[in-house]
């Protein structure tokens, strides 16, 4: 009996999770909508794993499509996490009364608006063909012998991946500039889907990196969803008007501000575990290549990245992290 490949069960889950929530998402669903755009993102992560053992020119237009599928969801998810945040804040009487109701509506307000703009890009992007375009992905990977082209592609993009979130890292530094720390969260989010897929397929064991990575990732997650607010609160409120709940929405911008500054504390003394899994994620990368016939590195690049002496490839696993202080959960998170 010929074994499936191992990317046939992760494709079949996101194929699952993509089409069984698209249509709550269309319906202006919150948590479909959520799941929804989850489901684009890890599909545009695993297709081109894909397309190494498939056709280049289907995956990558399926990838095209379900790209465009995530970005129109995305505002209105936006609007949906700041909507929840209000909620929880209210909640905690961070903000009442008129300021309180005010709020609440223009954030509705702005959600209704967004939700027209999502369904006019919808329109145009025809959901049957992306449909039937990952159904032949996924039908062309069965048929397919498994070789080694997908672990090398998945090594190769873990390996971009880690750099790419230890540059971010390094450019975001530990001053608060809400920019480059969306950054840091964005790369992060790319390594730990490449972790998770690398751990599904059986290629490495990563449940202990993306405890880690993902700890960050929820962080940063709570952070920009506050930010985001703040900066809706702030095109809100009229400089200088003289309506008392005008002064309550601007009290609660600062309390949200000052909030982000020390979420943004949380993430830099985190940021010397966040670099240690980052090097450790690149070694595992050079590990897989060396296994699956990947170009070998020399010298001291090599050694650098977890290889003995000699281009040998050390048999790495990504260990289990202390356990990560978990206060913070954003509402963003996917």
């Amino acid at each position: 009996m010929a074994l499936s490949h191992p990317l046939a069960a992760p494709l079949e889950r996101q194929l699952r999770a993509f089409g069984g929530h698209l249509p709550g998402a269309v319906d202006g669903e919150v948590e479909p909508l959520h799941q929804c755009r989850v489901a684009t993102r890890r599909l545009r992560e695993i297709l081109p794993l894909c397309a190494a053992e498939t056709s280049q020119a289907m995956a990558a237009r399926a990838r095209r499509r379900v790209r465009r599928v995530g970005r129109a969801l995305g505002p209105v998810r936006e609007i949906d996490v700041s909507i929840g945040v209000a909620e929880e804040l209210a909640q905690r009487q961070f903000v009442q009364g008129p300021a309180w109701e005010r709020l609440r509506q223009h954030l509705l307000d702005e959600r209704e608006e967004r939700r027209e703009q999502m369904l006019e890009r919808l329109r145009s992007i025809n959901t049957r063909k992306l449909e039937r375009d990952l159904a032949e992905v996924a039908r062309a990977l069965g048929l397919r012998l498994q070789t080694d082209a997908w672990a090398q592609t998945l090594a190769g993009r873990m390996a971009r991946r880690a750099r790419n979130l230890r540059d971010t890292i390094t450019v975001a530094g530990s001053l608060y500039i809400p920019d480059r720390v969306h950054a840091v969260r964005i790369a992060a989010k790319q390594l730990r889907y490449a972790l998770e897929f690398a751990g599904e397929t059986g290629e490495a064991r990563t449940k202990g990196a993306v405890r880690q990575v993902k700890a960050v990732q929820e962080t940063l997650g709570r952070l920009n969803d506050l930010d985001v607010l703040a900066g809706l609160v702030q095109g809100f409120v009229v400089p200088g008007d003289p309506q008392p709940w005008h002064a309550e929405l601007e009290a609660l911008r600062m309390r949200v501000e000052a909030e982000c500054r020390k979420l943004h504390g949380r993430y830099v003394a985190r940021q010397a575990a966040l670099l240690e899994t980052c090097d450790t994620a690149a070694a595992v990368a050079r590990r897989i290549l060396a296994e699956r016939g990947g170009e070998p590195l020399s010298g001291r690049r090599a050694r650098s990245a977890g290889q003995g002496p000699g281009g040998r490839a050390l048999k790495m696993t990504l260990a289990d992290p202390p356990p990560a202080d978990r206060e913070v959960s954003g509402g963003g998170q996917g």
